[in-house]
């Protein structure tokens, strides 16, 4: 009986660690998907370590084509300067609509209203976990054309 006690107490505090471990990582994923959609500059982010190979943006027109526009980088610095290009007197300008919340590694942002023109979105951030480190896969932003 001592025994048993004993297997079903170990048992209760393993399960309650690890309950622990997930609420703090997926907090942690919130947090920095948040960091990564209020930044304006991308390229402050290499100093976290958070890209494990290269990270993909993508950019999803509203009225133009192609629908889609995809790049990889190796760094956020470089996807920076790839942004900043794309940009004509300062337009579009960066905003990150409200959060909705994460789920399976992919972090939500929702428009409240409707969209401005002129204005690029953070509309999804996508992590994954190697070697158990986080890193980003891709950021994705709606263009508001």
């Amino acid at each position: 009986m001592k025994r048993l006690f004993i297997y079903v107490f170990l048992i209760l505090v393993s399960a309650m660690t690890v309950a622990a471990q997930t609420r703090s990582s997926k907090n942690q994923i919130a947090r920095l998907a948040q960091k990564i959609a209020e930044t304006d500059d991308l390229g402050r982010l290499d100093r976290l370590g958070l890209i494990r190979g290269s990270v993909r943006i993508v950019i999803q027109h509203s009225i133009a084509e192609p629908e889609f526009e995809i790049k990889r980088f190796r760094s956020f610095k470089a996807a920076e300067r790839w942004l900043d290009s794309r940009e004509i007197d300062g337009f579009p300008m960066r905003m990150s609509m409200s959060f909705k919340g994460c789920g399976k590694s992919v972090c939500t942002f929702e428009s409240e209203g409707g969209i401005l023109h002129n204005r690029l979105y953070t509309k999804k951030v996508i992590f994954g976990y190697r070697k158990n480190r986080l890193y980003v896969k891709a950021v994705q932003f709606l263009d508001g054309d």
